[in-house]
């Protein structure tokens, strides 16, 4: 069983995005977490919100950065 908190992790990203003045993005992360049917439907839309924060060309700090591409690998993992 996998006890990784997908949401969790998501709403901290969001929340960092939000003090980095990136609001557009973390309100792209929480429609994903709130808006799917199933774990699939949100872990792709999850997926789907945090590239466009990888792609976006906008200066995220470090750790950001760090969380993000974390949680994306975890993503990746668990839809194969």
């Amino acid at each position: 069983m996998n006890s990784y908190d997908y949401y969790g992790k998501g709403e901290a990203v969001a929340q960092r995005l939000e003090i980095e003045g990136l609001d557009q993005y973390a309100k792209g992360i929480r429609d994903a977490i709130r808006g799917g049917s199933t774990a699939t439907e949100i872990l792709v839309a999850l997926r789907w919100q945090l590239r466009k924060v990888l792609d976006c060309g906008e200066k995220l700090g470090d750790q950001e950065m760090i969380m993000v591409k974390e949680l994306v690998e975890k993503i990746d993992d668990i839809l194969e």
